[in-house]
């Protein structure tokens, strides 16, 4: 039997709003059979956070063959009381021909609204930007997603960030890496650090800003290709057109 939980580790985050502190807890269950795949073992890493009615999980689960990371499943979880929740479950696998395939499914109960942004281009990372928020329990959170191409369709490297409203002015963020090289998935996180709500929103204002700039660009530069390439056209046809060339 394998240890069901090791290095666990408590703390508190302490609120500038003066209201209860942020109880989170860290722990890590240790290379534990698969259970429905032959020969697989999985990493799991867990962090919760805790004030007052609300409640929020953070669960990354890795799965490994012969020492080889080949998929992670990452589960954000929300829960004020009984009624009110979501539900954000992302899968990163391991692929010979894409290098890091991606799927996002969000689920959500009670009053909670959210809104979501896809910015998809070669030039830059391909950014999702998701927001959830309930305007009854003032609960919430923001999320990014951001990948990294090799080319037009391999993705080399997947970045998530949530930020975790409490108290209405703060945050607590969680930032996880998932790059792809020889020996398979590599999973890095950071720990939860605590961050103002605007500087939060700034940072993912900058971002729908880059994109929205780029995206600016290319229209403007797509827009004097066409007026040049229309020009192009006008005069050659009004040389065709030349009353003098009609007489010679």
């Amino acid at each position: 039997m394998f240890k069901a939980i090791e290095d666990p580790k408590k703390y508190l985050i302490e609120l500038n709003c003066g209201g209860p502190p942020v109880q989170v807890k860290e722990f890590i269950t240790r290379k534990y059979p698969d259970g429905e795949e032959q020969g697989v073992f999985c990493v799991k890493r867990s962090t919760t956070f805790c004030v007052g009615k609300r409640f929020c999980v953070f669960n990354i689960i890795e799965k490994c063959k012969d020492d080889v990371v080949y998929s992670v499943n990452i589960d954000v979880r929300e829960q004020f009381g009984e009624s009110t929740g979501t539900q954000t479950r992302m899968s990163f696998v391991r692929n010979n021909r894409y290098d890091v395939l991606c799927s996002v499914r969000t689920l959500s109960s009670g009053s909670y609204e959210s809104f979501r942004t896809n910015y998809s281009m070669p030039s830059l990372p391909d950014i999702e930007i998701t927001g959830l928020f309930c305007p009854t329990t003032g609960c919430g959170s923001f999320s990014t997603l951001e990948k990294k191409k090799r080319d037009a369709n391999q993705v080399e490297r997947v970045k998530t960030t949530h930020a975790f409203l409490f108290g209405g002015d703060e945050t607590v963020s969680v930032k996880v890496k998932i790059t792809n090289d020889r020996k398979g998935l590599r999973v890095e996180m950071e720990r939860p650090v605590k961050q103002t709500t605007d500087y939060s929103n700034r940072v993912f204002e900058k971002m729908e800003e880059k994109m929205e700039r780029e995206i600016r660009n290319n229209v403007l530069s797509t827009l004097r290709n066409v007026s040049h390439s229309f020009l192009g056209k006008t005069q050659e046809t009004e040389v065709q057109t030349s009353p003098v060339l009609g007489v010679l």
